[in-house]
């Protein structure tokens, strides 16, 4: 077991101090290991280690996200096949950019929810380093698809509404646009993400154990000039 004033655990400080505040917890950002637990600890740590704050509610999670899981997604892709099929979508400008917020729908419970809920319940971060960058990117990206295709909804509403006699831009552009405008918005979460591979730091009994760090809300201003330029 290192000290505390071993040079792994000035270098967990030190980055600590650099980013500002400790890893983020719970729903929506990766979660990973303190500094302490991996300062102090006698032995390693298991990788698949329940959080002991869920450790008794767990199964309730569990059990409500299996239920939308199983449910939504079969419901969401009957409907979408049917709206899909049917002929009055071909001609409803507003069914298509449902369509286009059902799939965005679909993208969460089957990229989205599971990984999520398993990030969620486990106390270290298991996922290596490639999830650990695109993991935040695609809890987000599924909200900025939805707010673009909403807004395309809403301009060409307005355009039919004012302009009626005007030919209007294609659905199919808007649908592409807002998955792309989405991409383009979460690509700098990546500037501000940082794993450290523990398997490197401590040795081979961390295999596949890491800590992943997000700090988004102390460079904000960084991030959103990112978006600008």
């Amino acid at each position: 077991m290192e000290t505390k004033d071993s040079p792994t655990t000035r270098a967990f400080s030190s980055l600590i101090s650099m980013i500002g505040s400790p890893p983020l917890n719970g729903a929506g950002t990766v979660q990973s290991a303190t500094l302490s637990s991996v300062a102090e600890e006698k032995e390693p740590p298991s990788q698949l280690e329940l959080r002991p704050s869920l450790a008794t509610i767990y199964p309730m999670f569990i059990v409500l996200n299996g239920i939308v899981f199983l449910f939504a997604i079969p419901i969401n892709s009957f409907l979408l096949i049917k709206t899909l099929t049917t002929f009055e979508t071909r001609n409803s400008r507003v069914l298509q950019f449902l369509v286009n917020a059902a799939l965005c729908d679909l993208f969460k419970l089957i990229f989205v929810m599971p990984i999520t809920l398993a990030n969620l319940l486990l106390q270290n971060f298991v996922f290596g380093s490639f999830l650990c960058y695109v993991l935040p990117m695609l809890q987000v990206f599924p909200i900025h698809v939805s707010i673009f295709n909403y807004a395309g909804l809403t301009y060409d509403r307005y355009q039919g509404i004012r302009y009626p006699d005007k030919r209007n831009v294609p659905v199919m552009v808007f649908t592409i646009s807002s998955w792309i405008l989405a991409l383009c918005s979460v690509l700098p979460y990546t500037g501000f993400i940082t794993y450290i591979d523990l398997e490197q730091l401590r040795g081979p009994q961390y295999q596949n154990l890491g800590l992943c760090f997000i700090h988004v809300q102390k460079t904000i201003e960084d991030y959103l000039s990112t978006l600008i330029h």
